[in-house]
């Protein structure tokens, strides 16, 4: 029983250390799409109350991937300097991103077939889950900051 118990805590234990693998794919995987996927004169409008911002679609992507990629290079050389990171904090950054990421670039083609065309109240959904990717940002720089802390303790 004791076996079990410790076999079902560390199932998931290393899976976690390789973080910076998760965000290299999603930003390759991101470039892919966009190069593949959008038009390169095809804007996206955030209307945020009474200001519009308007990007173009491609160079928000481009930004994104960029993004990405630094967050994998910060995990992957945190990792080979041997700063430990909370596993916590680094998985539910990881778990948080990824998956608002992937629900930030599902939804809009989902809307698009069931309203036929662009149904404009999905722009505060689509708002929220932006704002959701950049507070949880702030979760990484917690943990790199506490990395940080910690190894310079111990020095």
């Amino acid at each position: 029983m004791k076996n079990l118990k410790k076999l079902k805590r560390n199932r998931f234990k290393g899976q976690f250390k390789k973080a910076y693998l998760y965000f290299w794919i999603l930003a390759v995987t991101l470039s892919v799409m966009g190069i593949l996927l959008i038009d390169y004169d095809k804007t996206v409008d955030v209307n945020v109350h009474d200001t519009y911002y308007v990007m173009q679609a491609y160079v928000m992507n481009l930004f994104s991937t960029v993004v990405f990629l630094v967050i994998g290079i910060v995990y992957w050389s945190f990792g080979k300097m041997k700063i430990e990171l909370n596993p916590i904090l680094t998985k539910l950054h990881t778990i948080i991103t990824i998956v608002f990421v992937v629900l930030l670039i599902v939804i809009p083609e989902i809307s698009k077939l069931f309203f036929d065309g662009f149904y404009y109240g999905i722009n505060a959904i689509l708002f929220v889950l932006g704002l959701i990717i950049i507070v949880t940002q702030f979760i990484f720089i917690a943990n790199i900051l506490r990395g940080i802390f910690l190894k310079l303790k111990n020095i």
